[in-house]
């Protein structure tokens, strides 16, 4: 019997990603589009860990099944303007949009 591992996204693309690396395992991987909606993880961790470690955590209390998840970004430190995209909760720490033509305008 396969043990049912959980991935904390309703993203496809990384769902398949992860079915073919553990393919040799005993695992039914699902993602989160197979139980239906959850309440979303506010991502207000300090790293990239720290929201993965949540999400994977949550999911794995909410559904009683072991989760995995990712996190990742895009991190340039040369870069002043806004970030494109911020999720919810997240306080917009960036300038605003005319400073990053400013800032490359540097480079």
């Amino acid at each position: 019997m396969k043990q049912i591992l959980v991935l904390a996204t309703t993203n496809p693309g990384k769902t398949r990603e992860i079915q073919a690396l553990l393919k040799n395992f005993p695992l039914d991987i699902k993602n989160l589009a197979d139980f239906g909606p959850i309440p979303p993880v506010i991502e207000d961790g300090a790293t990239f860990d720290d929201n993965a470690y949540k999400k994977a955590a949550f999911t794995a209390r909410v559904l009683g099944y072991p989760a995995m998840a990712d996190d990742s970004g895009l991190c340039v430190e040369a870069w002043t303007g806004p970030r494109a995209y911020v999720p919810p909760g997240m306080p917009e720490i960036m300038p605003p949009i005319p400073t990053m033509w400013t800032g490359c305008s540097k480079i």
